[in-house]
């Protein structure tokens, strides 16, 4: 946008005429960039035809993924690994942990299960159903020798969660670690400087 001359400097005379110009240009300030958007999407969708048998809602699904986050599709596309070395009784272990693990997951709200997601894999949430990531988040329950915050590799869409002797440990374990791992510039590093967080 470059303004003429009378429309330097804003006066009552000129005031609808910038109006206009400052919505045009708002409208049209990222033209190039959805336009390029719109190019890639239309190479992706265009194979074999797919956008013509979908309807809005399908094709939302199917860019967005699920919205509902159900425990039902996480346990499709989690694998649950524990750390059994220092227990005696280690089927029983690893099903207690296990168990305590997905309790946990159904009581947080949908959008605390999507922050986990995120946290864990940098996904924003769940495939549509049916569909898959490239790869499923390996969810690592680590020893009693292991008692930090759970440690995220969204590359490796991995992560680690220290022990846990409560469903109640677990939950704030994870509020903290979801709601407090920022960017890696500003992540809080260490437990004691999120202690009070409840």
């Amino acid at each position: 946008l470059v303004p003429s001359e009378s429309t330097k400097r804003v006066t009552k005379e000129n005031l609808k005429e910038f109006i206009e110009l400052a919505i045009n240009y708002r409208i049209h300030e990222f033209d190039s960039e959805l336009i390029n958007l719109k190019k890639g999407f239309e190479q992706i969708m265009s194979f074999k035809q797919i956008i013509n048998i979908l309807r809005p809602s399908e094709l939302k699904l199917l860019a967005c993924g699920e919205s509902n986050c159900s425990i039902e599709q996480m346990k499709k596309l989690f694998k649950i690994q524990v750390q059994v070395d220092d227990v005696d009784n280690k089927d029983e272990y690893f099903q207690k942990m296990v168990n305590m693990f997905w309790n946990v997951m159904n009581s947080f709200s949908v959008n605390e299960r999507m922050l986990f997601i995120k946290f864990s894999s940098g996904n924003i949430g769940l495939p549509a159903p049916g569909t898959k990531w490239n790869k499923d988040l390996e969810v690592n329950i680590l020893s009693k020798r292991d008692n930090s915050l759970a440690k995220a590799h969204t590359c490796f869409s991995t992560v680690d969660i220290p022990f846990y002797e409560s469903e109640e440990e677990l939950a704030k374990i994870l509020r903290i670690s979801i709601n407090f791992s920022g960017l890696i510039t500003n992540s809080v590093e260490t437990p004691d400087a999120v202690a009070g967080f409840t």
